[in-house]
């Protein structure tokens, strides 16, 4: 999915990841083959590269020729898909992102030119702007993510989501002709089954456009309620296999399997080879770029290659926190009666995690770190909050780690749009981006509009228990009721009998890796990186102890980002 359009010619290494479509009028446009780029062509060749994937206007060779910010905007509102589009000019390139901005797209303006691209270290060696960003790496280690504008880099920044930019010579000019706006009614009581009808019809439009003209398809399937939605959906006569990732067949194996079938369905297994996500660790960094969290790279390598029989990939990702309570800070839970909404409160932040920070915006709780850094980070959340406060008063607790998209642990999404195969996540598409932010806060709480949407298409399949216990079609009292002693039972029965295997599609990423050293994964250059880095980023005490308590282990494994050098692709 990955494009680097650069005022002047990247060097050999970096130029040999991309294949080259246009090096005319000073400007240089290379871009990756995969199922998630497409290249927009006319007589004259190539128009704009997309990464992801779009439908409707903005896929219109003449739309996309406008000049004008404004109807290139209007266009995109219009359009739907998880899209970055990349339009170069003579002297320029004008970069179109979706709602959400789902795939991330960096820019920078320094010695060697500017540049623009989907891969945050390619810009920073062609733009001459490589010094790592010290409150970005804190604030990384700290919160699992980098907060919006900002990047590894000092000087390499995110274009804006639901947004038409333009760069060249000058500074980036911008349009915005989206946000995230809170509507009035956005805490009242709402009809939950409007919304749900709504959300079904999104999700199947997308999901039959995405399988039109394709023969064989896969389905992510952990047999969860998300992963059940969207094969409920499918065309019966659509060769669909719903596909897991697993190191053993565990419980959630079986359910998973039980599942597929009330859909008419047969699970496919595909084993993850032992040591999986500690295998190629500086790869991994580098094709999901620093500042990701690496651990989070479930389609990769090995397993990723398995899914290239298939002409689409879908999966049901981002579902449970835009369309429930999953990052929802103003939800009362308890284990026997449903969830509740709370009155509003906009600077509680759910924290990630191995969080480290606390879970309020005015909490500094960063420990191992220098004081000013720390300071630092905190004061770019709280910038990023006040404006997020404007769009969204009473909520902007829930839609800090939302806006955008690309502050969550993305790394999954970023290592499945790498694919070669097309990969399509409904929930998280332009046109479903805006619904949530629409949606009322009452219709995520206990599931609500999505059990509305898709209970009665999951058929026999949503009375079947889920790894939580849940059961899809059910919610309220009723629904706490069942899902009670199911879970009660399964934590006996694990409690008499050996454990057979790690439940859950991914396990848990910490657990093996209290001994982790970075010379195991890293050449001698990277290990020195790590360490100078580390003692710019810690307090002297914190240096030499180095995440010793098992807290932070987390935090450990996101700290070996820092071996990583964008160098390294000169």
């Amino acid at each position: 999915m990955d494009f680097l359009i650069a005022q002047s010619e990247p060097s050999d290494a970096v130029r040999a990841l991309y294949n080259p479509l246009r090096t005319e009028k000073e400007v240089w446009v290379g871009s990756v083959p995969s199922g998630n780029r497409e290249v927009i062509k006319d007589a004259g060749g190539p128009v704009a590269v997309i990464a992801g994937s779009i439908s409707g206007a903005l896929a219109d060779v003449e739309n996309v020729r406008r000049d004008s910010r404004e109807e290139l905007g209007r266009h995109a509102k219009d359009s739907d898909g998880s899209f970055a589009v990349a339009i170069p000019k003579d002297q320029s390139v004008t970069v179109v992102t979706d709602a959400g901005g789902s795939i991330p797209v960096f820019y920078g303006h320094g010695p060697e030119g500017w540049a623009v691209g989907t891969r945050v270290h390619d810009v920073a060696v062609s733009t001459g702007l490589d010094t790592v960003d010290r409150v970005s790496a804190v604030d990384f280690l700290m919160n699992a993510s980098v907060c919006y504008p900002y990047s590894w880099y000092e000087d390499v920044r995110m274009v804006p989501p639901g947004s038409v930019c333009t760069v060249g010579r000058e500074e980036m000019t911008c349009h915005t002709y989206w946000v995230p706006e809170e509507p009035a009614d956005l805490y009242k009581d709402c009809d939950y089954h409007s919304w749900g009808r709504r959300l079904r019809a999104r999700t199947k439009e997308i999901l039959h456009s995405a399988i039109a003209g394709a023969e064989r398809g896969r389905v992510l399937f952990s047999g969860g309620t998300d992963s059940r939605a969207v094969l409920s959906l499918m065309p019966a006569e659509f060769k669909c296999i719903p596909t897991t990732v697993l190191s053993s067949k565990n419980r959630e194996y079986r359910l998973a399997k039980r599942s597929a079938r009330l859909l008419g369905r047969e699970l496919e297994l595909i084993q993850r080879p032992e040591n999986y996500y500690r295998s190629a660790i500086p790869y991994r960094i580098d094709r999901i770029g620093p500042g990701f969290d690496f651990r989070h790279t479930h389609l990769f390598g090995p397993v990723a290659d398995q899914f290239e029989d298939a002409d689409v990939v879908v999966g049901g990702y981002l579902a449970d926190t835009l369309f429930k309570s999953h990052y929802m800070s103003n939800v009362a839970r308890r284990n026997t009666r449903p969830d509740s909404l709370l009155d509003p409160c906009p600077d509680e932040v759910k924290p990630p995690p191995g969080d480290v920070g606390g879970s309020t915006l005015s909490k500094i709780g960063g420990a191992p770190f220098k004081d000013d850094l720390v300071a630092a980070a905190q004061k770019r959340r709280c910038e990023h909050h006040r404006h997020l406060k404007e769009l969204r008063p009473r909520t902007a607790g829930n839609w800090h780690r939302l806006w955008p998209l690309s502050t969550l642990a993305y790394g999954s999404y970023l290592s499945g749009l790498r694919m070669q195969t097309k990969m399509v996540e409904p929930f998280l598409f332009h046109g479903n981006y805006q619904l949530a932010a629409r949606m009322p806060d009452a219709a995520r709480v206990d599931r609500r509009a999505f059990r509305a949407a898709f209970a009665d298409d999951m058929g026999a399949a949503g009375w079947w228990p889920t790894d939580s216990g849940r059961i899809p079609r059910l919610g309220g009292y009723l629904g706490n009721a069942v899902r009670v002693p199911i879970r009660g039972t399964q934590r006996l029965l694990d409690a008499l009998r050996a454990s057979d295997g790690e439940q859950g599609s991914w396990p848990p990423f910490q657990w093996g890796w209290h001994n982790v050293q970075v010379d195991e994964h890293f050449p001698e250059e990277g290990t020195g990186l790590y360490q100078q880095r580390l003692n710019e980023l810690m307090t002297e005490e914190a240096a030499r102890e180095q995440f010793s308590d098992d807290d932070f282990i987390p935090v450990r494994l996101r700290a070996l980002t820092l071996a990583f050098g964008a160098e390294k692709s000169q």
